[in-house]
């Protein structure tokens, strides 16, 4: 995001993100990435990638811009949003047409969140595996508003691995 040259470290985040498109349009080979994740529902999955923030994506559902998400890993991020409003987007995202074409769940940061005076009671990731039952569901992809924010290629394949005690996301072009 172009907010990052103002942060620390925003600035080598930029230039990886201009050097990604470059090795891109040249066909230049792009490295392999693998990320540790923090593992909330277990599975094997290899599909594309899908990216972006929650609230937007769960308000594009049902326009002419609803995102195709058949047999994706979908990486969501959100920043500023209270608990309650991360599950309504979460609900609507899980009983959309695109919803139930996801083959799994990775989250990235999700930052400044706001709880209301009586605590929702559960995390993001708790949230995200309950509404996607029988999909592998990690988080700790460094991707959002905050200082972690690496690029991913949409459509790139990928393999997203978790289990009771580990997860991995292996991302390639």
């Amino acid at each position: 995001m172009p907010i990052d040259v103002t942060k620390p470290g925003g600035a080598e985040r930029i230039a990886k993100t201009a050097a990604l498109a470059r090795d891109l349009v040249l066909g230049d080979a792009v490295p392999t990435q693998t990320f540790a994740l923090t593992p909330a529902a277990p599975g094997t999955v290899e599909a594309p990638l899908a990216v972006g923030n929650l609230a937007v994506l769960a308000t594009l559902l049902g326009t002419p811009f609803e995102p195709q998400w058949d047999g994706v890993i979908l990486c969501l991020e959100d920043i500023c949003e209270y608990f309650y409003a991360l599950d309504r987007h979460f609900v609507h995202l899980a009983q959309s047409r695109a919803g139930r074409g996801v083959a799994g769940i990775v989250l990235g940061d999700f930052t400044d969140l706001e709880d209301n005076e009586i605590p929702w009671g559960e995390s993001v990731l708790e949230m995200a595996a309950r509404h996607f039952p029988g999909v592998p569901v990690a988080e700790g992809l460094p991707i959002g508003h905050a200082e972690r924010n690496v690029p991913l290629l949409q459509g790139a394949r990928a393999q997203l691995d978790v289990t009771d005690e580990a997860g991995s996301l292996t991302v390639s072009v």
